[in-house]
């Protein structure tokens, strides 16, 4: 797995308004609580319909799914997508298949497919 240091790294480089949730408490020692304030970012970026800030948060998810092991892969799909809380209607499933790179895209498909009402 890509060590926590290095994932809150990558994403602080990319979005600094997050660098204060990825080194505080318990973060910077999990990758899980790490995607988990990237999901919250990328939820919030949705809501307030920032498109390109949405289509930052798919492309950097995309390429720490590109740097993933077994593990890494399980926590994006786990974590970072189940944690978006995207609501599923037909506009927001547009956005997720027009914003999300193919990769990533195909990860949220199988993990939304899989779900029982």
């Amino acid at each position: 797995m890509i060590e926590p240091a290095r994932t809150a790294t990558l994403l602080a480089a990319h979005f600094p308004a997050l660098r204060p949730e990825l080194f505080s408490g318990a973060a910077p020692a999990s990758v899980y609580q790490q995607l988990a304030c990237f999901a919250a970012f990328t939820h919030r970026a949705a809501a307030a319909e920032a498109l390109p800030l949405l289509r930052q948060c798919f492309v950097v998810a995309d390429e720490l799914l590109g740097l993933a092991d077994v593990s890494l892969r399980a926590a994006l799909a786990n974590v970072y997508l189940y944690g978006l809380h995207l609501d599923g209607s037909t506009r927001g499933n547009a956005l997720v298949r027009q914003l999300m790179p193919a990769p990533l895209y195909q990860l949220y498909a199988r993990q939304h497919a899989c779900m029982l009402p």
